[in-house]
């Protein structure tokens, strides 16, 4: 009896300790569940002042960045600058002549519009941060001047690539949809996809760089990142070029090569200085392709400016 009886006792205890550990990790597991993910931001917690708003544009050119070989293959090796080598797969020989099936890895214009879709939530969220005093409306008009001016640039390239092409403003869920379905996503000509650009272009409310003192005007292992974003005046000298409005073309190339209003981070004024080939008499501009002279088919007297 006693025996049972220090059985029943234990059992008691047992089933106690199993009630008490079940609710403990019910709330435990309750707050796991419940916790914020480490690997992603919440809603709350994005867009809440100027440095989430510098870390969108950041991301925009991030992801913009990872464009350069479909822009490249799609332009130069259709054009004359690139041509196919012997080990050159089937896509790339479809681009080089200009075959290119609609399976072609190089020349889908998904990745320009999942960034499209990028900065029209970008813009979108500036607009609210603006509504809400989050940040100064001198922040507000660089920042989405700037992040517009990539989505324009990215409309320029399907419309030279594509010809007639949806044209969205709006954040969506998904972008398949604006590739794929035609009738919800109506596609426009590419003159009139150039003068809706024009337009939205030219009434950006600031269309020179940042200006001094931006917290996105930084020097990143020694060098600065002035000139890391669009120059608005040259797309703007490109898209009026397209458009075949020549004057207005060259009004915008020779406010970009004079620099008029323009923070000259030299402090010189000479802002052409960051688009000219240097002939060495002058100071070398960011463009130089230079080797030593007499020694210009040696690859080893290459002068890296």
């Amino acid at each position: 009896m006693k025996f049972m009886k220090f059985i029943l006792i234990i059992s008691k205890n047992s089933i106690f300790a199993l009630a008490f550990l079940t609710c403990f990790f019910a709330v435990s597991c309750n707050k796991i569940l419940n916790k914020d993910p480490e690997t992603t931001l919440d809603s709350k917690n994005v867009y809440r002042n100027i440095f989430d708003a510098d870390a969108a544009v950041i991301g925009v050119y991030g992801k913009f960045m990872g464009l350069a070989k479909q822009y490249v293959l799609m332009n130069e090796l259709r054009a004359d600058l690139l041509s196919v080598t012997d080990n050159a797969d089937n896509e790339l020989r479809e681009i080089s002549t200009h075959s290119t099936t609609q399976n072609n890895s190089y020349t889908s214009p998904k990745p320009f519009y999942s960034l499209i879709n990028e900065c029209n939530d970008v813009l979108k969220n500036f607009d609210i941060m603006l509504k809400d005093n989050k940040f100064k409306i001198t922040e507000y008009n660089q920042r989405y001047s700037d992040v517009a001016c990539i989505r324009s640039w990215l409309y320029l390239q399907l419309g030279i690539h594509f010809g007639n092409i949806p044209y969205v403003t709006s954040s969506l869920d998904n972008v398949d949809a604006v590739v794929k379905d035609s009738l919800q996503f109506k596609p426009i000509s590419f003159n009139t996809l150039l003068d809706t650009l024009i337009k939205f272009t030219s009434n950006l409310p600031y269309i020179s760089p940042y200006s001094a003192g931006s917290s996105l005007l930084l020097t990143v292992d020694g060098s600065s990142t002035t000139n890391f974003f669009i120059e608005k005046n040259a797309l703007l000298g490109d898209l009026n070029l397209w458009r075949g409005k020549y004057n207005a073309a060259a009004t915008y190339y020779r406010a970009l090569m004079e620099g008029s209003g323009y923070f000259f981070a030299s402090g010189s004024g000479a802002y052409y200085d960051n688009f000219k080939v240097s002939n060495f008499s002058s100071i070398p501009g960011y463009l130089d392709i230079s080797y030593l002279r007499y020694h210009e088919n040696d690859l080893r007297s290459f002068i890296d400016n």
